[in-house]
């Protein structure tokens, strides 16, 4: 249930703010204007707007709990119903057709802050795809958070819609999401699709890593209004934008995902094992294929895509070593590539304990290998956190 702390001395406004709770199914408790802390964590704060002093708002917004500053009963109920108290919906540039990614962690396994990681970046993945007015997120690993910091700043305080995609649930892709400001944000509406576990429920996946004793606000006390989906591998609508998900080698019921739109595409594969040595049972419990038949259906779903973001943790020494973990080489990457005939590549999901002289160096090799190979026209570069990359920008 979601949950309110009305501030407030005035018996009428009171009277009336909690008959609005109380209709719209939320918990709520009460508490005087002059105590600055809500009594139970995770609780929207809701205030008289003409009741409070500048430095009491002041200091209740340093509690970093959602406000919510109403005049009336009537101000709040448009509020938790349509969102704000004008209906205003934050409305994203189209792009005029493009797609446009930018990226706000491209580490894998663990965080990697530091100095020895300041050009790549050291949060773990997530990417913004912004295209034809939609917000698209995959990933929810703790780069995440600057994102979400980033919307709320963006909106001015309007609703956002927004679709979060989860490769899998694997914490290093989902544990930025505690810290997802929008999601605390009543009006905000957030779409979060994952990959369907049959007998799980697909919102335990997130629920769980809230829950107590491992984090102080269980994701039901999150005001935003959060629905949880499932998907398959058939291809689904995100407004008019096109998303197809597919299993990769990676343990976790691991997906990636083919974003189109306007004749773009761009194919995101954070995790995914492309070692030929990989047994042919070890792939079948994780694809159900050989590796030949899980390679060649790879190629075909990513053929000519405009931007292929791949999964390129290892140099191959490192490979021969850590085979089953589910990550590529960068060789094994470049190759891919070039089979598909992809058009610019990206390396991602940089080790953690690689820093941004190895990836420097690692981008060179890359481009060695494609360059030796006569793929003279596939572009690669690193993914850089805080980047951003326009898909079809040049095209006539």
């Amino acid at each position: 249930m979601k949950h309110a702390t009305v501030v407030s001395n005035e018996p009428a406004w009171l009277d009336g703010v909690c008959s609005v709770l109380k209709r719209c199914g939320w918990g709520f408790d009460i508490t005087d204007p002059i105590r600055p802390t809500p009594t139970r964590m995770g609780s929207v704060l809701v205030a008289h707007r003409e009741e409070l002093s500048q430095d009491q708002v002041e200091r209740y917004t340093m509690t970093d709990c959602p406000m919510l500053l109403v005049s009336n009963p009537k101000e709040l109920e448009t509020i938790l119903f349509l969102g704000s108290a004008d209906g205003h919906i934050f409305r994203p540039d189209p792009c005029d057709g493009h797609i446009v990614a930018r990226f706000w962690g491209v580490r894998g396994s663990i965080p990697t802050p530091g100095p020895s990681t300041l050009r790549y970046g050291g949060n773990t993945s997530c990417l913004e795809i912004r295209a034809e007015g939609e917000i698209i997120i995959i990933d929810a690993g703790t780069g995440i958070r600057n994102l979400g910091d980033s919307l709320m700043t963006e909106a001015h305080g309007g609703n956002l819609s927004l679709t979060i995609l989860l490769t899998h649930t694997h914490w290093d892709h989902i544990q930025g999401f505690p810290f997802f400001r929008p999601a605390y944000g009543v009006g905000n509406r957030i779409r979060i699709y994952e990959r369907e576990i049959p007998g799980v429920p697909a919102e335990r996946l997130l629920e769980t890593q809230m829950s107590s004793p491992y984090f102080p606000i269980a994701m039901r006390d999150m005001a935003g209004d959060i629905e949880t989906l499932t998907f398959l591998t058939e291809p689904f609508q995100i407004g008019k934008v096109k998303v197809t998900a597919f299993p990769v080698n990676h343990p976790g019921n691991c997906v990636g995902f083919k974003v189109e739109c306007g004749g773009y595409s761009i194919c995101h594969i954070s995790d995914n094992e492309l070692d030929p040595s990989s047994s042919a049972a070890h792939l079948k419990n994780v694809t159900g294929e050989s590796f030949d038949a899980f390679r060649n259906r790879l190629i075909e779903t990513i053929r000519g895509c405009d931007l292929l973001i791949h999964d390129s943790q290892y140099c191959d020494e490192e490979m021969s070593v850590r085979r089953y973990w589910g990550h590529s080489s960068i060789s094994q990457t470049v190759h891919l590539a070039i089979d598909a005939g992809v058009k610019h590549l990206l390396l991602t999901h940089h080790d953690p304990t690689h820093n941004d002289v190895w990836v420097d160096s690692a981008l060179h090799t890359a481009r060695e290998i494609a360059q030796q190979a006569g793929a003279t026209q596939l572009v690669i570069d690193a993914a850089k956190e805080g980047s951003a990359i326009t898909v079809g920008q040049h095209r006539p």
